[in-house]
């Protein structure tokens, strides 16, 4: 697997991986809020809410699909991606396959993105 630069990744879907994956430009709430008696939303909210939409055909404007690499992953970590090229740019009509990984440190941190060549 080859990393893909966020940069490339944007050219493609026009989004940040982070914004793919249920990411908030802004967490939801700073641990410090929780020590302080606000909530704090678990990272598996924003991925299970990721997933509902990709499942139901919701995201991606049907030019990317996306789901869990093995079904019966709890805790939603390896993704499979894949992405056609935006009509009318050097990506058109190319396919693109993702592995993305959604590390414990989701949504803090963004997801890596690798290419499944």
């Amino acid at each position: 697997l080859r990393p893909v630069s966020q940069r490339l990744f944007r050219r493609l879907i026009g989004r940040h991986p982070r914004e793919m994956f249920g990411g908030r430009s802004k967490p939801a709430a700073a641990p410090a809020a929780a020590a302080n008696g606000g909530v704090v939303v678990p990272r598996n909210f924003y991925l299970l809410e990721e997933l509902e939409k990709f499942e139901k055909g919701a995201a991606g404007n049907g030019m990317v699909s996306a789901g869990l690499t093995d079904p019966e992953d709890i805790f939603l970590t390896r993704w499979s991606c894949s992405i056609i090229g935006p009509q009318g740019t050097a990506f058109d009509n190319r396919f693109y396959s993702l592995t993305v990984v959604c590390t414990d440190q989701y949504p803090h941190a963004p997801p890596v993105a690798s290419s499944s060549e």
